[in-house]
């Protein structure tokens, strides 16, 4: 797989009917502070887009990325964040029993299983703040690309 520089992974991770989603911590100089985002990152140096899937899974909800049985991963899009002009490539990983497993925020304030119309309302309610806070832009628009998709 060839290396890129300036790239991003974005990887929606779906069980049963929900999406998972990270409310971001509310720090100055990351990106879309205090937003509900999909799980993702950048991709570091010598690093393919699988390694990069594998680390941001793995230090962000605390979880192995299992492929093969009821487990999918598969390439959903590509798009430049604008912003920055970063290629973000955006995976899809489907686990039927996932939402069971108990799950680690280990960057942000929040993990939550949200229904589809949820997160297209751009506007996902946090049990930890008791407030709503906003999706991030990108990624509401990166769900509708993905369900223009579907057959």
């Amino acid at each position: 797989m060839a290396f890129v520089e300036d790239h991003s992974v974005t990887l929606i991770i779906a069980s049963e009917t929900r999406l998972l989603m990270n409310l971001r911590d509310d720090k100055p100089g990351i990106w879309e502070p205090d937003r509900w985002s999909f799980i993702g990152g950048h991709v570091e140096s010598n690093e393919s887009l699988m390694d990069t899937l594998r680390r941001e899974v793995e230090e962000e909800i605390g979880f192995e990325l299992e492929l093969g049985g009821p487990c999918v991963l598969e390439p959903v899009c590509s798009y430049i964040y604008e912003p920055v002009g970063t290629l973000t490539t955006v995976f899809l990983y489907e686990h039927d029993y996932l939402w069971q497993e108990d799950l680690s925020c280990n960057e942000g304030v929040e993990l939550k299983w949200c229904d589809v119309p949820d997160i297209l309302s751009g506007k996902i309610l946090s049990l930890k703040t008791g407030r709503g806070h906003l999706v991030a832009p990108d990624h509401v628009e990166v769900l509708r690309r993905y369900l223009k998709c579907l057959p």
